[in-house]
């Protein structure tokens, strides 16, 4: 017994005194706006639980949200992944390479160019019909996963009524006193 609680106290004790990463030029922030200009440049900007916001060509590397939202007036040098989050591209924005948004609203102003691949998936898209993706684009909105969610608990649902209709004309188990009179 002693060994089965000591394993989980080793490990523990070796994760708090790991190294963490650290790079010179990225912005990471928790619970903390982040405002990034080409006078403060960043080699890569994430945020959790926070708002970004991008003016120029500040990011030279990849932009990650997670819960929170962007705002990006100028350009990305390579990735923009956002979950659970939301994005707003200002008119003539780029994205250098992929954009990737999961669970967010992504509104997107005129000129907007995304230089790779752009999936939405989840989420729900306002662009310009100038939007401009040079790869592939594949779009998947929100109720495609709220409607097997769906299915699935009206199928629940109509079992537990099955059941429940089912055990009212069972007679009662021995020494159970018999219902009342109605």
């Amino acid at each position: 017994m002693r060994r089965l609680i000591l394993l989980p106290l080793v490990i523990a004790a070796l994760a708090t005194c790991a190294m963490p990463a650290y790079a010179a030029r990225d912005a990471v922030e928790f619970f903390s706006d982040l405002h990034v200009t080409p006078e403060t440049p960043v080699h890569d900007a994430v945020c959790f639980f926070c708002n970004l916001r991008v003016e120029g060509g500040g990011v030279q590397h990849d932009l990650v949200t997670f819960f929170g939202s962007v705002h990006l007036n100028g350009q990305s040098q390579h990735d923009v992944v956002i979950l659970f989050s939301s994005i707003r591209l200002d008119d003539n924005a780029a994205i250098a390479h992929d954009f990737v948004s999961l669970f967010g609203a992504v509104r997107a102003g005129q000129n907007v160019s995304v230089g790779g691949d752009m999936v939405s998936l989840f989420s729900s898209v306002h662009a310009a019909n100038s939007l401009s993706v040079g790869g592939s684009r594949v779009s998947l909105p929100a109720f495609a996963a709220l409607a097997p969610l769906l299915i699935l608990a009206a199928i629940f649902l109509l079992m537990m009524n099955a059941i429940r209709s089912r055990r009212r004309w069972l007679p009662p188990p021995p020494g159970y006193p018999p219902p009342p009179a109605q």
